[in-house]
């Protein structure tokens, strides 16, 4: 079962939460600048979501050329960025955990994050 905190979405389709909560994960994304078409896109998917669609209809929902994430985007950065996105690369990656197509980040993970961090600040050798 999914356990994301959001609006109840029957009631108004446009009215979503400020901000979309992943309990496991601890992702807090702010929602509130959202456009409209960005509102009614996110209220599906939210409920393809809640539905436990399948990982692959969801990506494919989501960031297939209906999405609105491209609309008014300049660069790959700008959809990387935006809230919209966020939300729903986490609902994707959710879905993924539950149909054991990917797994949860476990302290092994973490400590190879911090390795793959300190890399990446070390100077360049000449």
């Amino acid at each position: 079962m999914t356990n994301v905190r959001a609006l109840n979405l029957r009631s108004n389709p446009l009215r979503i939460a400020n901000e979309y909560t992943n309990a496991h994960t601890g992702a807090e994304i702010a929602l509130n600048e959202l456009s409209r078409s960005q509102k009614e896109f996110y209220s599906e998917a939210f409920e393809l979501f809640r539905r436990n669609t399948s990982w692959i209809e969801f990506e494919e929902f989501a960031f297939g050329s209906r999405s609105p994430l491209y609309e008014n985007s300049d660069s790959h950065v700008d959809v990387l960025k935006d809230p919209l996105y966020l939300a729903l690369e986490d609902m994707r990656l959710e879905l993924g955990v539950q149909e054991g197509a990917t797994k949860r980040r476990g302290p092994r993970d973490e400590r190879r994050g911090e390795r793959t961090r300190s890399l990446r600040t070390m100077p360049k050798l000449q």
